[in-house]
């Protein structure tokens, strides 16, 4: 059960983060953001909070989520959307990686204190 309010709040914070950076600019439909919000989830979820975070801390996991999150929207964007690799789409799908790395850090603070019981 716990695992699963995680994935929905991990899911529902990434798919705002995704409409907030990249619905308005970029015209992808709210179908869209979900696939991609949905693949990032999952995929951040097994690699960060399930295998990554019990050896690292706070910081290094949201640096990785970064990257993740990058290649992931870039990867899902170009090979499901047809979105070219441009400076332009790239400067988008960095600021929302980042405004996800924002919203995982406070994720991560809260799977160290209450799932893996320590300190931050």
């Amino acid at each position: 059960m716990l695992h699963g309010k995680l994935l929905l709040v991990k899911f529902i914070a990434t798919y705002l983060s995704l409409i907030i950076a990249l619905g308005w600019v970029q015209n992808l439909n709210w179908l869209h953001l979900a696939v991609v919000s949905l693949v990032l989830t999952v995929v951040g979820y097994i690699l960060g909070e399930v295998w990554i975070l019990p050896h690292v801390n706070n910081t290094v996991l949201t640096l990785v989520d970064v990257v993740l999150a990058l290649l992931v929207i870039g990867f899902v964007g170009n090979r499901l959307y047809a979105m070219d690799l441009t400076l332009t789409n790239l400067s988008f799908f960095l600021g929302a990686a980042l405004f996800i790395a924002v919203v995982e850090w406070i994720i991560h603070a809260y799977v160290q204190k209450n799932v893996l019981k320590r300190a931050l």
